[in-house]
């Protein structure tokens, strides 16, 4: 739980809390934005990526879990729901990028494009990191919950340190150092996928959650 709770605080950090504390005095900055624009710039690219995340990521962890299940006779194991994990790695890592090397080089609406990018690849990283936690801890399901809820409260301190680096060494640079930081910390849960089982099996819980209709 600790290295899906590690990825989505961070993946929470740079690609939601970055932009709501930053994106203001950047656009007012370099595009000479007001708040009004600027906030629905935010809104609309951040709420077309999530929907559209949303859309996908719950079909297609679904989908994955019913055909790596019928693969081995109905059983359905709580890794599967991680196999589309890694195109939130790509993704988010991906939209961080396009935002940090078209912000100030181009209008204002490439920068956007990355946000929607990123918050496409948040949520599936939402959906699938939850759902996985939920199945390995079904009766605990509620407080997991609650532990992801304090990873986005602990999220809030990054972002102030984001224009200053970014004042020093560019925004591409800025951005492109947080996506790595992300990409790496998306590590642990490709681990998940590999041994993730082994692991539960070692800690005593069960090899597999139900099996399929």
């Amino acid at each position: 739980m600790v290295r899906d709770l590690g990825y989505y605080t961070l993946a929470w950090t740079f690609v939601n809390i970055l932009p709501a504390v930053t994106i203001a005095a950047i656009y007012h900055k370099i595009y000479h934005l007001g708040a009004g624009p600027t906030g629905a710039c935010l809104g609309i690219s951040l709420t077309i990526g999530t929907v559209l995340g949303e859309l996908c990521a719950g079909r297609l962890s679904d989908y994955i879990m019913f055909r790596m299940a019928m693969r081995h006779d109905g059983i359905r194991k709580p890794e599967y729901r991680l196999y589309l994990s890694p195109l939130s790695a790509i993704f988010m890592p991906a939209g961080i990028i396009i935002f940090g090397a078209t912000v100030g080089r181009t209008g204002f609406i490439p920068p956007l494009v990355g946000l929607a990018v990123g918050a496409f690849g948040l949520q599936i990283a939402s959906t699938c990191l939850y759902a996985y936690i939920s199945d390995c801890y079904r009766p605990q399901t509620p407080e997991t919950g609650t532990l992801f809820n304090l990873g986005r409260g602990l999220s809030f301190f990054i972002p102030f340190a984001a224009t200053p680096l970014a004042n020093q060494i560019t925004y591409l640079w800025a951005w492109f150092t947080f996506a790595a930081i992300l990409f790496v910390t998306f590590l642990p849960v490709a681990a998940l996928i590999w041994r993730g089982e082994r692991w539960r099996i070692a800690t005593g819980q069960p090899t597999f959650q139900g099996f399929t209709q």
